[in-house]
């Protein structure tokens, strides 16, 4: 039996604990108003207001005299109590000259103002409108009529329609959106009453290859804005697979934008046809969604979700990842809504097709290390019973993480989505042990056990040299960020090296984090020795990992003799020379060695030819030791170790 053997024999180093994962709870979807919103469905998603109000658009129904109505605003406001109906409230139902088909939502601005746009309707010269931006005021007094007022009509001339994408506020509460081929801009009258004055920042209509339509801008730093296009670009699709786009100010007033293809997709693996704008995350990074596109089955591709980086340095490169490619089966397909970010960097969103067919809210949980996979779930798949169909739309995070959004197909509905409570790993208190024989304390650079509830479904160990400090999304840090390396995880125990910057220090906080949710810290007693030689029961007795110089386990069936030397395998023994860098083995040219330790063989003290890392392995310490003469045949002869004014626990090994 080989060293190696012996020690995964011992099961210490790698001990598979019995155990079962603690589920999340699923997430449990509500429907908060169905029946159409004012008599018919909404496109649109909904914003959330004060007291968690929330405000939104149905496309069609109001009093309107348009086909099926000219659409609505409404409001839904929460229970007094827990469990009680929404109230809804239409807050506004168009006509026709003041706009119709309203498809974007809207958006709150100072003093509770709302604002957004129609699709169609208003004084523009095209046929059926050429769409309005307007704002709704709240009254003045509870229960009282809200005021519409009309911004802007749009004049066509490739600035009109603007669809689904809402506006957004800017400084001065000047509000920018898209409408047709162009960015837009409309800035406040001064004084307050007067016209709003509309500017067109950049129209894609200009036959270039780059052309495209704008879906909805969102404000970077500097006031520059980031969008996509539907279309345009310099994919191979026909007409082109979409862009995202930048859009800088103009140094001085009055100047001009000036616009900066971001990125234009590819169509194969790539993301395609977007239909929703973008949203910033850490780090300016932008996320967003292709309709089409991606690795899927579907004709054209199934959709994605992608993130652009920024350049590292001035006039560089973004770097586009396709985070997720829709597989067009219960994970859905035709994200035809953007992503909203959650805490930890989590995306949030929506599919309007399949699952069971009638469309998904899903979630994408970032890596727990650079450049992994990020991981898809579905938090609702919706059946086109009273949960209703066809989330066009995307959702928007509310207090405690509840997501809110619409269905579009009939009858319509507003929904919450609770999402599980996410369970964070535990360390036992008192739970950090020597790994060989499971008492505290610990010595820096030795093996440690953790035990506690670290609610993973299945064991792993690694291979992997230096050791790694996440296994299955799991990583342990000490006070002061120092991860520790890790041998072995399970639900019940992580083995770990107690890395080598803690030397010096009496006590520590070690905390468990899975897939970045972070559990209480526990309190680590720490000491420069904490000897302790490995069993092959696992339990720190009974029959050691003691080997002779063949690396063949010295137990009844490979009994020693007297003057013979054995090789203790034990850890905890402290500092060595030629210290390696943590979570890397010990070195064998030079060796690593430790303060000579005692070691009594049969109650007799036994001359050490050597002590330190054994080569090769991660915080297991080797004690060349020779077999005093003079002791009776036994194949059960004690071997304790002592280093520091500390002694080990027992083991045996057999004497012939």
């Amino acid at each position: 039996m080989t060293i190696r053997q012996a020690l995964a024999t011992s099961g210490t180093l790698l001990v598979f604990a019995a155990c079962t994962r603690a589920q999340t709870p699923s997430p449990t979807l509500t429907t908060l108003y169905t029946g159409g919103m004012g008599g018919a469905q909404p496109y649109a998603g909904v914003v959330i207001g004060s007291g968690g109000v929330l405000y939104g658009t149905a496309t069609y129904g109001g009093t309107g005299s348009c086909y099926l109505g000219c659409g609505t605003v409404f409001s839904l406001t929460p229970p007094a109590s827990s469990g009680g109906a929404w109230t809804e409230a239409v807050l506004h139902s168009f006509g026709g000259s003041d706009g119709s088909y309203p498809e974007a939502s809207v958006v709150i601005g100072s003093g509770g103002v709302l604002y957004g746009t129609t699709t169609f309707g208003g004084s523009g010269p095209c046929s059926n409108g050429c769409g309005t931006v307007f704002s709704l005021t709240p009254p003045a007094s509870p229960g009282g009529a809200w005021t519409e007022a009309v911004l802007y009509n749009f004049q066509g001339s490739g600035v009109s329609n603007p669809g689904v994408s809402p506006l957004v506020i800017g400084s001065g509460g000047v509000l920018y959106g898209t409408a047709g081929t162009a960015v837009f801009s409309l800035t406040p009258a001064a004084p307050p009453g007067g016209a709003w004055t509309e500017a067109v920042l950049y129209n894609f209509q200009s036959g270039s290859p780059l052309s495209g339509s704008p879906l909805g801008v969102v404000i970077g730093s500097a006031g520059a804005l980031y969008g996509a296009t539907s279309d345009g670009g310099s994919g191979s699709c026909p007409g082109g697979c979409g862009t995202v786009f930048s859009l800088t100010p103009p140094a001085s007033p009055g100047g001009v934008w000036t616009e900066t293809v971001v990125h234009s997709f590819a169509a194969a693996i790539d993301a395609a046809f977007p239909d929703a704008g973008v949203v910033i995350g850490n780090g300016g990074v932008l996320y967003g969604t292709g309709a089409y596109g991606g690795t899927g089955s579907c004709p054209g591709g199934c959709g994605a979700v992608f993130s652009l980086a920024p350049p590292t340095s001035p006039g560089g490169a973004w770097t586009e990842t396709v985070l997720y490619s829709f597989r067009g089966g219960s994970d859905g397909s035709g994200p035809t809504a953007g992503v909203v970010v959650g805490s930890g960097g989590v995306l949030y969103g929506t599919t309007a097709g399949t699952g069971s067919g009638a469309g998904t809210v899903f979630s994408l949980t970032p890596p727990a290390s650079p450049g992994g996979a990020w991981t898809e779930a579905v938090l609702h798949d919706f059946t086109c019973g009273s949960d209703g169909c066809s989330p066009f739309a995307g959702v928007v995070i509310g207090s405690g993480g509840v997501l809110y959004g619409t269905t579009f197909s009939t009858p319509g509905t507003v929904f919450s989505l609770k999402l599980g409570t996410a369970l964070s790993p535990s360390i036992n208190p008192g739970g950090v042990v020597n790994a060989a024989n499971y008492v505290a304390p610990v010595a820096p650079g030795s093996i440690a056990a953790a035990f506690g509830n670290f609610l993973l479904s299945s064991p792993l160990g690694t291979k992997q040299s230096p050791l790694p400090t996440d296994i299955s999304g799991l990583s342990l840090q000490f006070g002061g960020g120092t991860l520790a390396p890790l041998f072995f995880v399970s639900g019940g125990q992580v083995n770990f090296q107690v890395p080598w910057e803690l030397s010096g220090q009496s006590q520590s906080a070690l905390a468990a984090t899975l897939n970045n949710v972070a559990g209480a810290a526990q309190a680590v007693g720490l000491a420069p020795f904490a000897p302790a030689i490995f069993s092959m029961n696992a339990q720190g007795s009974g029959q050691g990992a003691i080997l002779d110089p063949s690396y063949k386990l010295v137990d009844s069936s490979n009994p020693t003799t007297a003057n013979a030397f054995v090789l203790i395998y034990c850890t905890g023994l402290g500092a060595v020379t030629n210290q390696p860098a943590t979570g890397s083995p010990g070195p064998s040219n030079p060796l690593a060695w430790s303060t000579t330790p005692t070691v009594m063989i049969g109650g007799v003290p036994a001359y050490v030819s050597f002590s330190g890392l054994a080569p090769g392995y991660v915080g297991l310490y080797q004690v060349n030791a020779q077999v005093p003469a003079g002791l009776a045949a036994n194949n059960a002869v004690p071997v304790v170790i002592s280093i520091g004014g500390v002694t080990s626990n027992t083991v045996t090994m057999a004497l012939q």
